[in-house]
């Protein structure tokens, strides 16, 4: 499914002068590979996502928590979204 401005990607800490940035993305329509695409969030310079921003997305649907950073952010524009690192899924260790 495609990605909604209505539904954005929440911004949840803020290092000193606006740098390292670390935004959340819930979703249950989104797979991790949707969120690869390019310039998958359209509105990200709108929202603020910088260059190296950390990018996490929590898949509600699978369950399954990726690990990504913005790779790139187009004046006035969408944010490119890097390929993600798992570090939580619905497969436990116990």
């Amino acid at each position: 499914m495609a990605y909604s401005t209505s539904a954005p990607p929440m911004l949840v800490a803020q290092g000193i002068g606006g740098y390292g940035k670390i935004w959340m993305y819930v979703t249950a329509a989104d797979a991790a590979g949707a969120i690869d695409a390019a310039d998958f969030v359209t509105n990200g310079s709108a929202l603020g996502l910088s260059v190296s921003d950390s990018f996490i997305v929590v898949d509600t649907a699978t369950p399954l928590t990726t690990f990504h950073r913005v790779e790139s952010v187009t004046a006035g524009g969408a944010a490119d979204i890097a390929l993600g690192t798992t570090v939580g899924s619905a497969t436990t260790g116990d």
